[in-house]
């Protein structure tokens, strides 16, 4: 029988039902974003892949568990975002939260995500902002900086971002506000003193 599993209601069926096509067209779906987001937050490809692989296995044997009272994908962010802090708690006790630069991340996984662009000055540009803004983000605290991945990195939704980090509108709101200004503080005095 043939699945459409792009509908929500029928992938979040035969999930739980276990069928295999249904959890490797999620997986497909949603590994380059959950990896991308986890990556963000820890700032260390390796350990990013590594918890994506967890949030995943741990999807696949609790999706019993999801109500559908929110998107999948919201549901998905959120044990996401929990693994990674789990994560980060981790190794910041075993004095082992050294982040790989992006320099190494790009040497060791080439392919990804990497946008080509043909004019190399453009290119050094792109190259040195993206630097500033992930050793900004890096600056800032995990909730400061995990709201602003979702908001402004992920294009979630208000809405989205309340239910992943399980509070109001309101808060939502405030505090993008703070961590905005926080991030552009910082990332202006980086860049007048050239420390990136």
């Amino acid at each position: 029988m043939k699945y459409n599993f792009k509908n929500e209601e029928t992938l979040v069926s035969e999930l739980k039902k276990f069928n295999e096509d249904a959890f490797n067209f999620f997986v497909l779906k949603y590994q380059k974003m959950i990896t991308s987001y986890v990556n963000k937050l820890i700032n260390n490809q390796d350990e990013a892949w590594n918890i994506s692989q967890e949030v995943f296995i741990s999807v696949f044997k609790n999706i019993d568990k999801f109500r559908a009272e929110s998107s999948l994908k919201t549901w998905l962010y959120k044990i996401a975002r929990n693994f990674t802090i789990n994560r980060i708690k981790y190794l910041k006790v075993r004095k082992s939260d050294k982040h790989n630069s992006i320099e190494n991340t790009k040497e060791k996984y080439p392919n990804y995500d990497i946008k080509v662009n043909e004019n190399p000055l453009s290119n050094l540009q792109i190259k040195e902002s993206n630097e500033l803004i992930q050793k900004v983000l890096s600056s800032l605290k995990p909730n400061d900086r995990d709201i602003i991945i979702l908001r402004d990195l992920k294009e979630l939704n208000y809405d989205e971002i309340s239910e992943i980090l399980e509070v109001s509108l309101g808060t939502v709101k405030s505090r993008l506000f703070r961590a905005r200004e926080k991030f552009k503080l910082e990332y202006q005095l980086l860049e007048s003193k050239n420390e990136w």
